[in-house]
C-alpha cells in the first residue's frame, strides 16, 4: 500500500492523508461494485490496504458534498446507497476531478503492474462509471 500511496502523492502533488483518504474511499466502493472474487483479488495486491475499508476508517463526508452524500447514502441504503457513500468520501479527499481521473490511471497502472492485468479493466470502468 505505502509504494501506491507515494505514487499517488508523487504523480498528484498531494500530500499522504489525502492519497489514503482516496485509496480507502475507491476500495470501499469497488468492494461494493465489483464481484467478491475480484474485490479479493485486488486487495491481495495492496498489501494493507485492508486497514482503509469502511469499517477501519471513517469515510463519512465532511464538506457540503459529503455531508450531502452520507445522508443521502445512509437514507437510499443497498448499492446504490453505498455508490452514493463512495461518491462522497472521494469528494472529501479533495481531489478536483482533474486529479480523480489522473489517480485512477495510476491506481489501474499499480494494480496491472502487479499482476492484476485481469482486474484493470474492471476496476477502471467502476471508477469511470463515477465520473
Amino acid at each position: 500500500m505505502d509504494e501506491l500511496i507515494q505514487r499517488l502523492v508523487s504523480g498528484l502533488g498531494i500530500d499522504d492523508g489525502m492519497a489514503q483518504q482516496f485509496l480507502g474511499a475507491v476500495l470501499n466502493l469497488l468492494k461494493d461494485n465489483v464481484d467478491a472474487t475480484q474485490f479479493e483479488q485486488l486487495m491481495g495486491l495492496i498489501p494493507g490496504a485492508a486497514a482503509l475499508l469502511q469499517g477501519d476508517a471513517d469515510t463519512s463526508g465532511g464538506g457540503l458534498l459529503g455531508g450531502l452524500a452520507d445522508s443521502l447514502g445512509k437514507s437510499l441504503g443497498g448499492d446504490i446507497g453505498a455508490a452514493i457513500d463512495g461518491l462522497g468520501a472521494i469528494s472529501d479527499s479533495g481531489l478536483n476531478v482533474d486529479q480523480f481521473g489522473q489517480a485512477t490511471e495510476i491506481f489501474g497502472s499499480f494494480i496491472g503492474e502487479k499482476g492484476g492485468g485481469d482486474l484493470v479493466s474492471v476496476v477502471l470502468d467502476s471508477l469511470n462509471a463515477m465520473k
